[in-house]
């Protein structure tokens, strides 16, 4: 379309701030008297609590507050299943639960104060696996589930959600088919890798109000779940929201607000919490494992007739860090292919590990790895290319999903194509031992609601008021962008305003794909209002009737000849009391709108060591338009990163429980030395529901990654393997059992 402002990419607003050190963080933010808040947490991942001593603790010089779980009320908090207590009360379910905090004066005293506090506990069986988990006779780690807030009816042991999903018959297909494979795939805990840890201030007025400072990306789904947890009005809840250092999914949900919270209510001054890293990588909400199974039925020219998946998640310790108990992602284990007869169960499992929670596309990048890996091993069984394999199979404009859905402006064909022309996948390779692999997924663009103002000034600017924030995505920017269109000024003549609940309209939040679909339409709504209103004030001034008025590039029009400036329009306006403020509020409740990815990476195994390393990706996504191409592109270049990071080096391992990685020195984070080169295609063929077309991004891409560097790496040197991460140690033994075997 064409615009002055869609479709381009100006600099970002925030950037200097950013680069600089201007922009303010959580930790950032000072009161002139704060207290440190820090946190005692369990050495065991599963154990009763026998006895708590905290007397030491609080007489130590400068301690304000010492609290335990005994001190507060035997609420339970989480986003969709209420539960986990603030403090662990008799019970701890994983290495590194909350079981009592401290605030003092400073951080080397509360730190002290949490050695001399003394915990008996009395260990009980350890749960790791979560199909042992479900079996009869498990012990139940939650044997009050059924009177959480939220629980669903289960009568599986240690289940904390499960559905079925399918269309078709699945067993009468099977029957039919002429092929029949079934394979099992694994994949591990991570972190969502942001650098900025978790950080809250509370400053509370004796329990009946609390202002609570937060880089929460939520906040007023955060201040709604702290209204009903701590008992508050959620008008007597504000929550302001400074810049955030990332998220990636893992600031959606409750952390320390409420440990600060209490702590400050029984100190009686405000306090300040920063989670350290070791805290992060022990107990934060990362990324679930998961147990995939894929069995697939076809005929021996490669149509696909039937496929089955069971899909357990890992949810540790507590639920409630997800929207939902079962990962949304399990709905996608089918892949984008015409199956007319599907079946899946999925289940999300209590563990004693680390609580899962939400991390960029949750569930996706597990699912699309077990199925893309699947789809491969499919071409190969019938002598197909993995290209003309997805041909063949690939969902069409028109076409049922395999669930049984039907989705608009189906382009995965265009999307494959695009990556498979622009990739040379027909080339000769680099080396002997060099490989390609390619991936498909799909995902729908993000749903949710908000509201938007956007308020015209006298000298004829304007601001955006919201309440959607930017944890680094950019999105501030092409919201600016969207109102600068409809008002048909230049950019740098509208800003943008939020960062508190108190002043800012409704939100859902900066997650699920949906900022510019959502926010974007309720700001887009909002601006066309505010023109409304200007066409009636310049009518009035004009003396002419409000149909007569066109407004076009800033300037109001009669058909008459007559015209006046939006500048003059306000100021008129300005001067008898009048000031234009524009309002949209915008809610996307019903899916429709999927899109499409398909990545080929390039890779390259070392035979000797097992290494391998990521050349080249060549990514094609499916976008709608593009508000601002090149924000897009930084999204999908990030979401390749995070992706190979997924794939070849990233776990948080927890044998009997236990973490083997507490420091970012041993994670393993990939980082720009690792990133390959990117090639980034942006496919437009079919309009979403985002402004002037839009679709999402921010989620869209991570989930084919591994998939395709585990199919590159087959192709390299023919080992396949089933589980997540693809160290080099894991390839190194695959080649030696190979060679063993003769192969």
């Amino acid at each position: 379309m064409e615009s002055h402002v869609i479709g381009i990419s100006p600099a970002r607003k925030d950037a200097w701030g950013k680069v600089s050190g201007e922009a303010l963080y959580v930790n950032d933010v000072k009161l002139p008297v704060c207290l440190e808040g820090k946190v005692l947490r369990s050495p065991y991942p599963h154990a009763r609590i026998a006895g708590i001593d905290v007397g030491k603790a609080m007489k130590l010089p400068g301690v304000a507050a010492v609290i335990t779980g005994q001190d507060l009320p035997a609420k339970r908090f989480g986003n969709s299943i209420a539960d986990q207590p603030v403090l662990a009360r008799r019970r701890v379910r994983f290495v590194g639960e909350r079981v009592a905090a401290v605030a003092a004066v400073d951080a080397d005293t509360a730190a002290e104060a949490l050695e001399l506090i003394k915990v008996e506990y009395e260990e009980l069986p350890v749960l790791t696996d979560p199909v042992l988990a479900m079996e009869s006779g498990a012990p139940l780690l939650h044997p009050k589930f059924s009177t959480y807030r939220n629980a669903p009816a289960l009568d599986i042991p240690n289940v904390a959600g499960s559905a079925s999903y399918g269309t078709g018959d699945v067993e009468a297909a099977f029957a039919q088919a002429e092929l029949v494979f079934e394979h099992t795939f694994r994949t591990q805990v991570v972190h969502q890798g942001y650098l900025e840890p978790h950080a809250c201030m509370v400053q509370s007025a004796s329990g009946d109000s609390a202002t609570i400072w937060s880089n929460n990306k939520s906040p007023f789904e955060l201040r709604a779940e702290l209204a009903r947890l701590l008992g508050l009005p959620a008008s007597g809840i504000e929550v302001i929201y400074p810049f955030i250092g990332g998220d990636f999914g893992g600031k959606g949900a409750v952390m320390d607000e409420p440990v600060c919270y209490y702590l400050a209510l029984a100190s009686g001054s405000p306090v300040r919490m920063t989670m350290s890293v070791r805290e992060e990588l022990l107990a934060a909400n990362p990324r679930h494992a998961a147990i995939i199974t894929l069995k697939s039925g076809l005929r021996k020219d490669g149509t696909l007739l039937a496929r089955q998946a069971r899909v357990v998640f890992d949810s540790g310790a507590y639920a409630g860090a997800n929207s939902h108990p079962l990962v949304a992602g399990v709905r996608r284990v089918l892949g984008a292919y015409r199956i007319p007869h599907t079946r899946i169960d999925g289940f999300s499992v209590y563990t004693n590990s680390v609580p899962a929670g939400h991390c960029r596309a949750p569930g996706d990048p597990q699912v699309f790895f077990a199925v893309e890996s699947h789809t491969d091993i499919l071409a190969q069984a019938v002598c197909l290319d993995p290209v003309e394999f997805r041909r063949r199979n690939v969902l069409l404009e028109g076409h049922i999903s395999p669930l049984g859905l039907e989705w608009s402006g189906i382009n995965a064909l265009q999307v494959l194509e695009t990556a498979v022309m622009n990739s040379g996948w027909n080339q000769p390779k680099a080396s002997r031992f060099a490989g390609r692999g390619m991936a498909l997924t799909e995902r729908n663009t993000g749903l949710g609601g908000s509201s938007a103002l956007v308020t015209l000034q006298s000298d004829g600017s304007a601001t955006v008021v919201s309440g959607a924030t930017d944890p680094g995505t950019g999105s501030h920017t092409v919201l600016r962008q969207i109102a600068a269109h409809e008002l048909g000024l230049p950019l740098e003549k509208v800003s943008f305003s939020g960062g508190n609940t108190g002043m800012a309209p409704f939100d859902n939040g900066s997650g699920s794909s949906r900022v510019t679909h959502v926010t974007g339409q309720a700001v887009r709504l909002a601006a066309q209002d505010a023109v409304s209103q200007g066409k009636d004030l310049a009518a009035a001034q004009l003396q002419v009737s409000t149909t007569e008025i066109i407004y076009q590039d800033g300037i109001f029009s009669s058909s008459a000849g007559k015209s006046l400036c939006l500048q003059e329009v306000l100021a008129r306006s300005g001067r008898a009391g009048k000031v234009i403020t524009g309002r949209g509020s915008y809610v996307a409740d019903k899916a429709g709108s999927t899109c499409f990815s398909a990545q080929i990476a390039e890779v390259e195994v070392d035979p000797e060591t097992g290494q391998v390393t990521v050349q080249r990706v060549i990514t094609a996504n499916d976008i709608g338009l593009a508000v601002n191409p090149e924000t897009v592109k930084g999204q999908v270049e990030g979401t390749v990163v995070q992706g190979m990071g997924f794939a070849l080096n990233e776990e948080l391992p927890r044998p009997e429980g236990l973490p083997q990685v507490t420091s970012l020195a041993d994670y393993k984070l990939a980082t720009c030395l690792d990133a390959p080169t990117v090639q980034t295609f942006l496919v437009e063929g079919s309009s979403g529901p985002g402004p002037y077309g839009a679709k999402s991004i921010g989620e869209q891409g991570i989930a084919a990654v591994a998939p395709a560097i585990a199919n590159a790496v087959y192709d390299a040197v023919g080992v396949r393997l089933f589980e997540l991460p693809l160290t080099a140690e894991k390839i190194r033994h695959a080649l030696q059992q190979r060679e063993g075997a003769g192969g």
